[in-house]
């Protein structure tokens, strides 16, 4: 896999309880896209983030991440540049913070959270200009991500990738 591809990865179980309809009347969605220290499933690899690997690519001039629904880019629910996404990396991982517009879209996103029928959250990234570092522990291969290169978007999804 070359630095360039695109790389997708789902977090199981991670939304905060905190789903709700803001003061204000808009619909707000907390959680964590990214979880460090947890072992990816079987990928012919297992994976790692180690913390701070979100660091740097939060911080690239120009960094416009998107929430989508399933990581399509044709539903949108938040945006950086919109300034109704906040992307930040604490000691668990990588938080989202999404205020979302009143669509349909995202009335449903935030019914089916609040429902339970969708409970994970997945980020697409790449790793150019990211760092790994790799292990082999009990004759499987770990590959630990301690920089990410490029972070794409973080999306609600049903089902791992």
């Amino acid at each position: 896999m070359s630095a360039t591809d695109r790389i997708v990865r789902t977090v199981d179980f991670v939304l905060s309880p905190e789903v709700r309809a803001a003061s204000d009347g808009q619909l707000r969605l907390t959680g964590y896209a990214a979880v460090f220290g947890t072992v990816s499933e079987d990928l012919g690899f297992r994976e790692v983030l180690e913390p701070g690997c979100f660091r740097s690519a939060l911080t690239k001039p120009g960094v416009d991440c998107v929430l989508n629904w399933m990581h399509d880019d044709g539903q949108p629910l938040a945006r950086q540049s919109a300034g109704n996404l906040t992307l930040r990396e604490d000691s668990k991982g990588l938080m989202i913070d999404a205020t979302l517009p009143d669509t349909q879209l995202a009335r449903d996103a935030v019914e089916l959270v609040r429902s339970g029928v969708v409970n994970k959250m997945s980020f697409a990234f790449s790793m150019r200009g990211g760092r790994d570092r790799e292990e082999v522990r009990g004759g499987e291969v770990y590959r630990y991500i301690e920089q990410v290169g490029d972070l794409h978007d973080v999306s609600l999804v049903t089902h791992p990738a």
